[in-house]
């Protein structure tokens, strides 16, 4: 039986064994964004036919318009052609922002996870280490300055790292400096970018929660 993190990796797997049939090299695994040596997300799959490159994002459900922009802007940061691989596309406007954008889809095989006991096994581990995540830095609310939380409400409230920046008012170089700041300080997680995206969400709800507790 697969368990936890080797059944969440399985869409991955697929994905990858789909794109070796269609006659796509894997290159790499889980490549990481990197702006001025500093990370700022990452994508599931790199892989080249033709001799050209393609950042592939992994979708065990149906992709949606972020998960389209995300790969769209990683994509350009790599200086590759973007694709999604996963379980069909949302709705209408992630269907058309694919071709707007010109994003590769495949479709992913409802085979990717079908026992229910893997299900469970993955929704656990990955609820564990999410939660796991989230306290250790949604505690952190005395440790931030009023620049961390506008950029900390920067992140929260944009799709990718370039609407950050813009948001944030500065350049998507400093801005990833700054970024990298608050990762080294233990402050917001790295990987990818929609993930650091939720945390922010939380840990906005969360310091001014705790905020208002305090003022009583």
């Amino acid at each position: 039986m697969v368990q936890g993190k080797a059944a969440m990796r399985s869409s991955e797997s697929i994905a990858a064994d789909i794109l070796q049939q269609l006659g796509y090299k894997i290159i790499d695994m889980h490549r990481k964004v990197m702006i001025n040596n500093i990370e700022i997300s990452d994508v599931d799959i790199v892989a080249e036919k033709n001799d050209v490159k393609y950042a592939v994002e992994v979708k065990a459900g149906p992709a949606d318009v972020s998960s389209i922009r995300q790969i769209y802007v990683n994509s350009k940061l790599l200086n590759m052609v973007p694709m999604i691989i996963s379980r069909g596309l949302a709705d209408e406007k992630a269907e058309e922002l694919a071709k707007e954008l010109n994003v590769y889809f495949i479709s992913l095989s409802d085979q990717v996870i079908t026992n229910l006991d893997e299900i469970y096994a993955s929704v656990k581990e990955a609820l564990v280490d999410f939660l796991s995540d989230f306290f250790k830095f949604v505690t952190k609310c005395d440790m931030l300055e009023e620049k961390d939380l506008k950029l900390i409400y920067s992140v929260a409230v944009s799709e990718d790292v370039i609407e950050a920046s813009k948001i944030f008012g500065t350049s998507l170089e400093d801005f990833t400096k700054f970024l990298s700041n608050l990762h080294n300080r233990g402050i917001l997680p790295s990987g990818k970018y929609e993930y650091i995206s939720l945390i922010s969400k939380l840990m906005l709800i969360f310091c001014s929660i705790k905020d208002k507790i305090n003022t009583k």
